[in-house]
C-alpha cells in the first residue's frame, strides 16, 4: 500500500487592560510550556466544482509558539482558508482572537498577531536555533488529539534532507524525527536545549513515529523575508540541470577527473540569466560549496543535502556566486536571484477561485485547485501544463503555441439547460477563441462574450470543437439558469 503524508491538524467539534511585555529569561521546562499556544481555526475551503460557493465550515485545532516581536509562529495549513482564528496559551483559560499577519504556503509557515497584548503577559519568546545535528534529542510540544492539555513527546532527529512539503508540493529542506506526533501537533515547536529547531508539519501515514518538521534555516528565511513588512517568498535559478554520475558523460564534457557538478540543460528564454549561463555549462560550486556528482553539497556540519538548499537560503534580490565550467575553462559568475516562478502544480490558498458563468457555461483558468477537484480531468489537461524546455516554457498543442494567451481557460462545467443542450460532453475542454478572436485570459473572455453583436456566439476549443449559442436566447435564459442552480453572481470577485 502506498505511503501517504498527513497533516498534524485535528478536527474540532463545536462545543484586563494591562499592557504587557514578553519576559526576557532563559527558558525552563515550565516557561517553555507557557509559551506554547493552542490554535483553533474555522476554515471554509473553496469548491472548485462550484466555484461561486464554499464547501462549508470546518474547524481544526493546531499548535503554535510565541517568538520575538509578540508573534505566534505556526503552520500555514493550520490557518489556510480561515474565517476565524482563536488562540489560547497553555495554563491560561482565556481565548483571544488572532489575525494572520504573514503566511508562506510554499514552506508551510505563518505568523499570527494578537491585538490584545495581555495575551503575552509573562510569556518567554523562544529563540530559534540553527540546523540540528543527526541524533539530537528533541521534544515536540503541542495539543494533539487525545486530551485538552499540552502534550510533550521526545525523540531524536533521524534524517535531514530536501524533500516535498505536502501543503505546497514544493521541495525544501526538512528534518525527520521519531518523536510521537499526532493530529493537533501541526505548528507546534520542536525544542532542543531550550531553543526551537523546527516546527511540526506532517507525518508519514501507516508508518510508526515518522514525522517531519520545518527546520530552523527555513523558519529563519521566512522571518527574515517579512522583516520589511512584505512577503516575497523563495528565489530560484531559472534553469534545468542534470546529474553528472555517468563517467562517459563527464569525459565527453572534458571535466577534470575529480570534478562533480550539475550540467545545465536549459535556461528559460525569458530569464534574466540568458546572458550569464548557457546550456552545456557545468556548475562546479555554489557559494564555495563543491557540488558532488550526485548533485549534493556538504554543509559545515558534515551533512550532505541537495544543492538547491543553498539557492533557497538566499532572499529574493540576493545573489549566488557560481563556479562554472565552459569550453574547458573554469570561471566565476555572480548571478542575481529573482522570485520563484509560479508553476501549474502550485497550490493556491486564501483566495476565491476565478470563474465566469454565461448561459450555464462555467469557465475557469487551469489551476491545481481545478485539477484536484476534477480528478478525471487531469489526463486531458496534461498537454496544457507548462513544460520547461530549451526554448523556454511551451505547451504541447503546437498550433496554439504562438497565441498570446496568458491563461489556459477551461470550460469546467455545463449547467444543463435547453439553451446549451448537447455541450455537456465538452466539459474540461480548453477554450481557444470566441467569435474568431483568440482568448488571452479570463477578463478578455468576458469582454469578448459581452461584446458579441452577431446572432450567434461561437466558442472554439483547442481541439476544434464548436459551441454555438443563439445569443439572444442565451442572454434571456442567463439569469434563469443562475437562479435555478443557485449561482448568486455570475463571476468571481476578482473579475467584477
Amino acid at each position: 500500500m502506498t505511503n501517504r503524508f498527513v497533516f498534524f491538524i485535528s478536527v474540532l467539534l463545536f462545543s484586563s487592560n494591562t499592557i504587557s511585555t514578553i519576559a526576557a529569561a532563559t527558558p525552563t521546562s515550565q516557561t517553555i510550556q507557557s509559551s506554547i499556544v493552542k490554535i483553533m481555526a474555522t476554515q471554509n475551503h473553496p469548491d472548485y466544482r462550484s466555484p461561486w460557493q464554499r464547501k462549508g465550515i470546518n474547524s481544526v485545532t493546531g499548535s503554535g509558539v510565541i517568538i520575538d516581536g509578540k508573534r505566534v509562529l505556526t503552520n500555514a495549513h493550520v490557518v489556510a482558508e480561515q474565517t476565524l482564528v482563536e488562540v489560547q496559551r497553555e495554563g491560561y483559560g482565556s481565548t483571544y482572537t488572532a489575525e494572520v499577519e504573514f503566511v508562506c504556503h510554499s514552506c508551510d509557515l505563518a505568523i499570527l498577531q494578537i491585538e490584545d497584548e495581555s495575551f503575552f503577559e509573562d510569556a518567554v519568546a523562544l529563540e530559534i536555533d540553527g540546523l540540528p545535528e543527526l541524533q539530537s534529542r528533541v521534544a515536540v510540544y503541542g495539543f494533539p488529539t487525545g486530551g485538552e492539555t499540552i502534550s510533550i513527546t521526545e525523540g531524536i532527529v533521524s534524517r535531514i534532507e530536501v524533500d516535498y512539503y505536502v501543503h505546497s508540493s514544493e521541495r525544501y529542506l526538512l528534518a525527520q524525527v521519531d518523536a510521537a506526533i499526532n493530529p493537533g501537533n501541526s505548528g507546534g515547536p520542536v525544542i532542543s536545549d531550550g531553543k526551537i529547531i523546527g516546527i511540526a508539519m506532517q507525518a508519514l501515514e501507516q508508518a510508526e513515529n515518522i514525522g517531519y518538521i520545518v527546520p530552523a534555516p527555513i523558519i529563519k528565511h521566512f522571518l527574515e523575508d517579512v522583516k520589511d513588512g512584505k512577503f516575497e517568498g523563495f528565489p530560484e535559478l531559472d534553469i534545468y540541470v542534470q546529474l553528472l554520475e555517468n563517467k562517459a558523460l563527464r569525459e565527453s564534457l572534458n571535466l577534470p577527473k575529480s570534478a562533480g557538478g550539475l550540467l545545465i540543460t536549459g535556461v528559460n528564454a525569458g530569464s534574466h540569466l540568458v546572458d550569464m549561463i548557457k546550456p552545456g555549462d557545468v556548475i562546479l560550486e555554489i557559494d564555495g560549496y563543491d557540488i558532488g556528482r550526485d548533485g549534493k553539497v556538504t554543509l559545515s556540519s558534515g551533512l550532505r543535502v541537495e544543492s538547491s538548499h543553498l539557492e533557497y537560503l538566499q532572499q529574493v534580490g540576493g545573489s549566488l556566486e557560481l563556479k562554472l565550467f565552459r569550453d574547458g575553462k573554469i570561471f566565476s559568475q555572480k548571478v542575481p536571484l529573482k522570485q520563484r516562478k509560479r508553476r501549474m502544480n502550485q497550490k493556491d490558498y486564501d483566495s476565491d477561485p476565478t470563474y465566469f458563468v454565461f448561459a450555464g457555461l462555467v469557465f475557469q483558468p487551469l489551476s491545481n485547485g481545478y485539477l484536484t477537484a476534477y480528478h478525471n480531468a487531469q489526463y486531458f489537461m496534461l498537454s496544457y501544463i507548462p513544460e520547461y524546455t530549451l526554448e523556454g516554457y511551451r505547451k504541447l498543442i503546437p498550433e496554439r503555441i504562438k497565441s498570446d494567451r496568458g491563461q489556459v481557460i477551461v470550460l469546467s462545467r455545463v449547467l444543463p439547460d435547453a439553451i446549451n443542450q448537447g455541450y455537456k460532453n465538452m466539459e474540461h475542454s480548453v477554450v481557444y477563441s470566441v467569435n474568431g478572436t483568440v482568448v488571452k485570459d479570463m477578463p478578455h473572455l468576458i469582454q469578448l462574450i459581452e461584446a458579441v453583436n452577431t446572432p450567434y456566439l461561437e466558442i472554439i476549443t483547442d481541439f476544434g470543437n464548436v459551441i454555438t449559442l443563439d445569443l439572444k436566447k442565451a442572454r434571456k435564459r442567463h439569469d434563469t439558469i443562475l437562479e435555478k442552480y443557485q449561482v448568486y453572481v455570475d463571476r468571481s470577485p476578482d473579475l467584477r
